[in-house]
């Protein structure tokens, strides 16, 4: 029994302690305090129930996304009944923004160069009780971007191409496909720079090589690369026969007569006996 004094008001409060089950605290009596001291029995009982602390989960996809993904969080509770809200520590990474709901689904873009963390701080409450914070950090990943130097190429052929490919992104990789027309030489790889050796017969001919960067297991926009293959000019000769002390009226002409390619401004070097 647990005795009480009221106020002067008629009022009493009475110090439950820390408790871990609900507990019923059954009304028995009233005394008086003064002289004389008089007593009343009583009925009735105040119901305490005692709401257990939940657990807060957070099923999170990815704790690692790409720019421009979604960041995928489901937010859970061991209560039925629990109401969420979240506020988010600053960062460089757009579209992370503070809300309430059962779900966190944020499309967050990273536009710098390296990665970046979105801080969510989830507040989770019952009622008026509130369950400790949980903190579910996303780290976004930025899309990497390739340079491709030259951007384009025109080569002759039997001759190597000279691509090299960069990236912003520390750790960049790049890898590529090849569609080639009229030309020979051309395959897929992966590596910094495309060293492919491309022939052509008569006619001109392109190489495209579609070259897609990676960085953090993040792929980003693929970049064209058109190389042109010329191809080499073959000069034709005609023989002939000249009197003693006459000149030579030998003509050259480009064997190569491609629409694509001017039938002037070729220069030719001959040679004499083994000498040029």
């Amino acid at each position: 029994m647990i005795p009480v004094l009221l106020d002067n008001t008629g009022i009493a409060a009475v110090l439950t302690g820390n408790l871990t089950a609900d507990t019923t605290y059954q009304l028995i009596k009233i005394t008086d305090s003064g002289i004389p001291f008089c007593e009343k029995m009583l009925t009735g009982a105040a119901v305490i129930s005692v709401i257990p602390i939940p657990i807060i989960n957070a099923n999170v996809a990815s704790n690692s996304i790409c720019s421009g993904q979604s960041t995928g969080i489901t937010l859970s509770s061991t209560a039925t009944n629990t109401s969420y809200s979240w506020t988010v520590s600053p960062s460089g990474v757009m579209g992370a923004s503070a809300g309430n709901g059962n779900a966190i689904t944020q499309n967050l873009s990273n536009l710098g160069i390296v990665p970046d963390t979105v801080i969510y701080n989830v507040k989770a409450s019952v009622g008026s009780c509130q369950i400790p914070n949980l903190i579910v950090s996303i780290t976004v990943n930025p899309e990497p971007i390739v340079t491709l130097t030259p951007s384009m190429q025109t080569i002759c052929s039997s001759t190597n191409t000279a691509i090299s490919l960069s990236s912003s992104i520390v750790g960049a990789t790049f890898a590529w496909t090849a569609v080639q027309s009229g030309v020979t030489g051309a395959v897929s790889g992966t590596g910094a720079s495309i060293h492919d050796f491309l022939s052509v017969l008569t006619t001109v001919g392109t190489a495209t090589y579609s070259i897609i960067p990676t960085a953090n297991s993040c792929s980003g926009a693929a970049k064209n690369c058109i190389v042109t293959v010329n191809p080499e000019p073959i000069p034709m000769l005609s023989d002939g026969a000249i009197c003693v002390n006459q000149s030579t009226n030998v003509p050259f002409q480009n064997y190569i007569l491609d629409s694509q390619l001017s039938t002037t401004g070729y220069d030719f070097v001959w040679y004499w006996n083994g000498n040029l």
